[in-house]
């Protein structure tokens, strides 16, 4: 044998040497012991649906890397097969995971292959386009198509981004199977899922009576708005309950899924209430009082009142704008009321445009 030859084959023996031990060493940080992720990722390469789905409902850590150190959805991913990457998000994968070696997110990995119908289901349920790889990369910078570019421009345009991929209010309704499981179902879809879908997985937080943010519990997500799928209320039309959301304009007989119980409460208790604005000619189904993102707090340490804006976070002593008027007695024209602006020291006969709301609770 030529000594070219025998260090080919040195080189050669080494690099296996080499692949075995880093494996070896991976096995070993693991436990030395195949996880539930070596099977999952093995059924995902080999695109065995019902085996992979069996091994879900048996129980597998989704989010555990297996011992070469590879996440089940990152492969999902890569395999790019929506129902995949679906799946593993039903049994609790995390959207915003990294690939434990490269430190890629799933949604960098499916905007550098061009995959939009994974990308969107990935924003769907959290997933940030911000986060960075261990190289500094992100998927934002990564727009490679006009599709992917599309889902950028709607993923900025609302402050929980995720909002923007959102089914639509009444999508999903929540049902049992024989076994009295639930589980959530799409007509128009024709879909069951067993996870909650994040349209129904808003909560309501309040201080002071007042609401305060809202908070997705499936994709982590909070806004100071109130999301579309919390936008209901119940209406009487010709002797009859609907169910309408004011965010979408549509209508239904059936108890929205989406309202959480105390928002349910208060949306039946309110029935039928709206607001009217002479001035502007506009009606609002929200408290006028909470249009602003202004919020009059009493400290808790004092009588005093002082501001905090929901969606800055900005607090401050002195009243916005919107909130400085203040209804006073004349003392010149006995009986007679006037507004005065405590903040620029204006005063004015004719009530502030945003102070002029009406009730309504007449039936429609």
């Amino acid at each position: 044998m030529s000594s070219r030859s025998i260090r080919v084959l040195s080189l050669v023996l080494l690099w296996c040497t080499l692949v075995f031990v880093a494996d070896a060493a991976k096995t070993k940080s693991l436990g030395g012991k195949p996880t539930t992720s070596n099977r999952l990722i093995d059924l995902i390469g080999k695109k065995a649906w019902d085996d992979f789905t069996a091994e879900l409902a048996a129980g597998a850590d989704v989010n555990q890397p297996d011992t070469r150190g590879r996440l089940p959805l990152i492969e999902a991913v890569r395999s790019k097969d929506v129902k995949y990457v679906d799946a593993l998000i039903q049994f609790g994968a995390r959207a915003n995971s990294k690939d434990p070696a490269t430190g890629v997110p799933p949604v960098l990995l499916a905007f550098s292959t061009g995959q939009t119908e994974i990308a969107r289901l990935l924003l769907a349920y959290g997933a940030d386009i911000d986060m960075l790889d261990k190289s500094g990369k992100s998927a934002r910078e990564l727009q490679g198509s006009e599709d992917i570019a599309a889902l950028v421009k709607l993923y900025d345009a609302h402050d929980a981004h995720a909002l923007a991929f959102e089914d639509a209010p009444a999508s999903w309704v929540k049902k049992s199977d024989e076994k009295g499981n639930p589980y959530w179902w799409n007509s128009a879809r024709k879909e069951a899922r067993w996870n909650i879908p994040p349209s129904c997985a808003w909560q309501r937080t309040q201080y002071q009576g007042q609401p305060a943010k809202y908070t997705n519990y499936v994709t982590g997500q909070t806004t100071a708005k109130l999301p579309p799928a919390l936008s209901w209320r119940l209406l009487r039309q010709a002797d009859q309950d609907v169910w309408y959301n004011w965010a979408t304009n549509t209508s239904q007989s059936i108890i929205p899924d989406e309202l959480p119980a105390d928002m349910l409460e208060e949306a039946t208790e309110m029935r039928n209430v709206r607001w009217w604005n002479p001035k502007t000619q506009q009606y609002s189904w929200e408290d006028p009082r909470f249009l602003t993102p202004w919020r009059a707090v009493k400290a808790e340490d004092s009588d005093k009142t002082y501001f905090v804006n929901i969606a800055t976070g900005e607090s401050t002593w002195e009243a916005p704008e919107e909130m400085a008027w203040q209804e006073l007695e004349s003392k010149e024209h006995a009986g007679q009321k006037y507004w005065y602006n405590a903040r620029t020291g204006e005063s004015t006969w004719d009530m502030p445009t945003h102070h002029s709301w009406e009730r309504h609770t007449s039936d429609l």
